[in-house]
């Protein structure tokens, strides 16, 4: 079960960078900097109001400054990279599963 809880966080986080590359990369943009901010008033985002899922929650999907809202593709992807981590984590708990996790990030 801890290995599962490990993937589902660890997913979660490679979902939060998913979602700058989905982004950032067809825009020609750099994916490490400049930090993440807001894609309507373009204020940097705080580390409090970054934590995957939780933070789009606690806020309503809107951004903490203009208020304005902020997509639940957000969320939606990375909650389903840490839903789909943590099913192969329950299923594959072998040396498979980080080749597996990388595979399924891509």
């Amino acid at each position: 079960m801890y290995l599962v809880s490990l993937c589902a966080v660890l997913g979660l986080v490679i979902g939060s960078f998913l979602n700058v590359v989905i982004y950032r990369v067809p825009r020609g943009e750099s994916v490490n900097s400049p930090p993440s901010a807001c894609p309507r008033c373009g204020q940097r985002i705080k580390p409090r109001d970054n934590i995957p899922v939780l933070s789009w929650l606690v806020l309503r999907g809107r951004c903490r400054n203009c208020a304005l809202p902020i997509s639940g593709r957000y969320p939606l992807v990375e909650a389903t990279t840490g839903v789909t981590f943590a099913a192969l984590a329950a299923y594959y708990d072998d040396a498979r599963l980080p080749a597996l996790l990388y595979l399924a990030a891509l």
